[in-house]
């Protein structure tokens, strides 16, 4: 059965994700160039699913909006970290270069990240733990 979330989760999700960020050394100033403040304030998707929220804080924090990535793996790194975290799972080698060839491709297809993020992390699947936030 899928994890159900209280009506507080999208917050506590938003901000366990933004301690993520804050643990690859993002000063303040670097999360708001890279619009962390706007995301969380007023952009992220109204979602209760964690893998939904990751894939498309990815997209947005990743990549420019002509879809050019901005080369910033610590963004990647944090989203990792996080999704692992909530999930108890680590992308293997083969699945890394599979993301790799995602972000590598021109134009950008968000679908595809999307699923990437779908498979290895199964939204369907309840996470071994809930955040405390």
């Amino acid at each position: 059965m899928p994890f159900l979330p209280d009506e507080h989760s999208t917050d506590k999700l938003l901000k366990n994700l933004g301690i993520d960020l804050s643990q690859q050394r993002f000063g303040p100033m670097e999360m708001r160039k890279f619009g962390w403040f706007q995301y969380r304030d007023h952009d992220h998707i109204k979602t209760l699913v964690s893998t939904e929220l990751a894939a498309d804080a990815f997209l947005y924090l990743g990549f420019d909006e002509d879809g050019a990535w901005r080369r910033n793996p610590k963004v990647l790194t944090a989203i990792l970290a996080f999704m692992e975290r909530y999930f108890q799972v680590r992308p293997r080698q083969e699945d890394f270069l599979r993301l790799k060839e995602l972000i590598d491709t021109k134009p950008l297809n968000s679908q595809a990240i999307t699923e990437w993020f779908h498979a290895m992390y199964p939204p369907d699947h309840a996470p071994t733990k809930d955040f405390d936030a």
